[in-house]
């Protein structure tokens, strides 16, 4: 499947067109919307300077922006983000850390078991083991279902990650790449590595064509 380039440029233009405003103008924007209402705030927005920025802008826009800038949505978002990052995780390993602990459970039993300590001291352990493994038994059964959400996610995280041939390139004095970046989908890059490696290796003569 051949990915649309996607350079430096492309990448700002998906910017907010708040973002490249002056600095003073961001900053009256957002204390605007932490006194007013969104729709307020774009009627001000609209008026003649001084009293307004003479900007023409729609809700969604004004919305998005201000989100983006609000700290305690940022902080949201960065935890949001690290979650993600662990629950990935766990997805490309799924069953290993209830597994594992399963494991290390029954070993602390059969060691205590193996040092002749008697199975009635071991209700607590044996407790503990009936419960855990009720829910390792529960969580494998979903996970292997078909269809399981567990699936679908990881399937999608691995669809939707496209991964850059170039870990960066070079930009010149005006911010624009000196070669194109060019991007695979993470799937066929693993069906054939061969020919992501042969990719990298054999950037394209005419730097300013995609391929």
């Amino acid at each position: 499947m051949n990915i649309p380039l996607n350079t430096h440029k492309d990448f700002r233009k998906s910017r907010s067109k708040f973002a490249h405003l002056p600095p003073e103008d961001q900053k009256r924007i957002l204390e605007l919307c932490e006194q007013h209402t969104y729709h307020e705030a774009l009627e001000i927005i609209a008026k003649p300077r001084p009293e307004g920025l003479q900007l023409e802008s729609s809700y969604g826009a004004l919305v998005r922006f201000c989100t983006s800038q609000n700290q305690q949505a940022r902080a949201a978002q960065l935890l949001a983000q690290s979650a993600r990052a662990v629950q990935l995780s766990r997805q490309a390993h799924p069953g290993a850390l209830r597994g594992a602990i399963l494991t290390l459970v029954e070993s602390r039993i059969y060691d205590a078991l193996r040092r002749n300590i008697p199975i009635s001291e071991l209700s607590s352990e044996f407790a503990i083991l009936k419960d855990f493994h009720k829910g390792f038994l529960s969580e494998e059964k979903w996970r292997t279902e078909k269809d399981s959400p567990a699936a679908q996610e990881w399937s999608l995280h691995l669809k939707g990650s496209q991964l850059a041939l170039d870990d960066f390139v070079h930009l010149d004095q005006e911010g624009n790449p000196t070669v194109p970046m060019h991007w695979q989908n993470s799937s066929s890059t693993a069906e054939n590595p061969d020919k992501s490696t042969y990719i990298q290796s054999q950037p394209p003569a005419n730097p300013r064509l995609s391929t």
